[in-house]
């Protein structure tokens, strides 16, 4: 028989929210001033929303020892269908905020103004601030498979392994660093972080 099993990355929904407010310039400027200056010309702000349902994994039945760690692992037996549980919801906000300067080339003559006017001889510096997931929100990308928990994998508090553990030359050492091994950083997306650009276009 023939079976469908969704692929790891089938995500069943998606959601995209964009916000751009923008100044324009010259006499469609209706921004605040500055001693006479328009200092939000060709401005903007930029808000960009994201959420999507979570990713297949295969749940297990029983912990296991995560990558071999003091000990053989074996293959554990699944629960219900092969990527049958979902990862959670993830929800991610991202804002930039520009401005576009105009750089003209050459002196200021009347053929070089014709030439500005036509794009000719002119380019622009576009000076941005990028805040990526502005929530700074621990979203969740990858989850053991006896837990479902990003940190936990089941292993020290199963009682299958107990006897395993206290073995150990140090059971305490052994507890806290396999508790290290388990804080995977690629189980969450990426924390907050901002960038600072320059943009010519010419």
């Amino acid at each position: 028989l023939r079976t469908i099993f969704p692929y790891s990355f089938d995500q069943r929904h998606q959601i995209t929210t964009t916000f751009d407010y923008r100044y324009a310039s010259g006499t469609r400027y209706n921004g605040p001033k500055v001693n006479g200056k328009n200092i939000l010309e060709n401005a903007g702000l930029n808000i960009v929303f994201l959420a999507g349902s979570g990713t297949p994994y295969t749940a297990r039945k029983f912990p296991s020892n995560n990558e071999n760690i003091g000990g053989a692992s074996t293959a554990q037996p699944v629960i219900g269908d092969v990527h049958g549980s979902r990862l959670p919801w993830t929800l991610r906000m991202d804002a930039r905020i520009d401005k576009t300067f105009q750089l003209k080339w050459g002196d200021d003559t009347e053929e070089n103004q014709k030439q500005w006017k036509s794009g000719k001889k002119s380019s622009t510096l576009n000076v941005y601030v990028q805040i990526l997931n502005v929530l700074n929100k621990q979203n969740i990308q990858n989850v053991y498979a006896y837990t479902g928990n990003a940190d936990d994998d089941g292993y020290l508090s199963s009682a299958l392994f107990q006897d395993q553990i206290r073995q150990k030359f140090s059971e305490e050492s052994f507890r806290t660093q396999y508790a290290m091994k388990l804080q995977n950083m690629y189980n969450y997306e990426l924390p907050r972080r901002i960038r600072l650009g320059l943009q010519l276009n010419f």
